[in-house]
């Protein structure tokens, strides 16, 4: 349980060993929506998508509101069918019971694009 919590910090950012039981899991727990981030090492969108996952006010909102796990997408434990994803950055929006809130997204968002997202995702 201890590479969960942290992985609740984790737009430092590092890919996670865990699978999708766990995080749904801890959804439930904390009765949180899930954000999902798939993402790969060398991937010139995904790092920019991490740049934005960094931002104070983006990670801020996270935390606040969602449950949050990045995924490397060769690596990546157990994911619903409907949550896989062959591009990179691929970001899902899920309630707790696993159902998407709103539309997938495929790509880098800038601060402000991905802060309205957000909002979308919880109104």
């Amino acid at each position: 349980m201890k590479k969960l919590i942290g992985l609740f910090l984790f737009f430092g950012l590092a890919y996670a060993n865990v699978d999708w039981v766990d995080s749904y899991k801890e959804a439930q727990k904390r009765d949180k929506p899930i954000f999902v981030y798939i993402a790969q090492k060398g991937c010139p969108a995904c790092a920019y998508m991490d740049k934005t996952l960094g931002d104070p006010k983006i990670y801020a909102y996270l935390n606040q509101h969602f449950v949050s796990f990045k995924y490397d997408i060769h690596q990546s434990k157990g994911l619903p069918r409907e949550l896989h994803s062959t591009q990179t950055p691929t970001l899902h929006f899920v309630d707790q019971e696993g159902n998407k809130i709103i539309p997938s997204y495929s790509g880098g968002k800038n601060v402000e694009g991905f802060y309205q997202m957000l909002q979308r995702a919880i109104h």
